[in-house]
């Protein structure tokens, strides 16, 4: 531990949840939209990066199709062969190429960031880190005075198997958050239950 705050994001195929101990109870805390379930979006438009509510709450899912990036959580520790990613592939605007790991990877087009950077690709743990770096910023916002995040428990769908739990990792490690652990959504929700009785999925 480097002494800075440790949070805990709760991490969903769509939505991400970002929890602070205030020493006395768990707070879900919100982003600067007051919203407390954000969008795991990330948009890319001609004058920058877009993150959580303000990419989905902007329209740019509809407006920008086909450089909004959502549901990444499903694509991560994943080969490109996976079905799983061939059906995200075919339901999603955003193109999905085979990188040389065959690995999945996002392929941007058109004008993004400060001029036109088609074929700019990113792999989905890039991405995510862009939305744990978001988290992050949330949390560090809602504790003021400067707040230093660093350390992080994050929670995953149970079935996530080894690949995409050390996918996840290698986001958060992108993403400069040191991990305490990698947990179960309901399994990590029900020992906070039964041990303070508390649960991070309740808002």
């Amino acid at each position: 531990m480097d002494g800075g705050y440790s949070i805990g994001i709760d991490l969903g195929v769509s939505h991400f949840r970002v929890g602070v101990w205030d020493g006395e109870d768990v707070k879900i805390v919100p982003d600067e939209f007051g919203m407390r379930v954000i969008p795991a979006c990330v948009a890319f438009t001609s004058t920058g990066r877009i993150v959580g509510t303000a990419a989905a709450a902007m329209a740019q899912v509809v407006a920008n199709p086909v450089n909004t990036i959502f549901g990444i959580l499903q694509l991560v520790g994943r080969t490109y062969d996976d079905p799983v990613v061939q059906k995200v592939a075919a339901r999603r605007q955003f193109r999905i190429e085979r990188s040389e790991e065959n690995r999945p990877q996002i392929a941007l087009s058109g004008a993004v960031g400060n001029g036109n950077h088609g074929g700019v690709t990113l792999s989905p743990e890039q991405v995510l880190a862009m939305v744990l770096s978001h988290a992050k910023a949330t949390a560090a916002t809602y504790i003021g005075g400067g707040a230093d995040v660093t350390v992080a428990v994050v929670t995953v769908p149970p079935t996530f198997n080894i690949a995409q739990r050390v996918a996840v990792r290698q986001a958060c490690s992108i993403a400069d958050l040191q991990i305490i652990d990698i947990a179960n959504s309901p399994t990590f929700a029900a020992a906070g239950h039964a041990v303070h009785g508390l649960s991070l999925i309740h808002i």
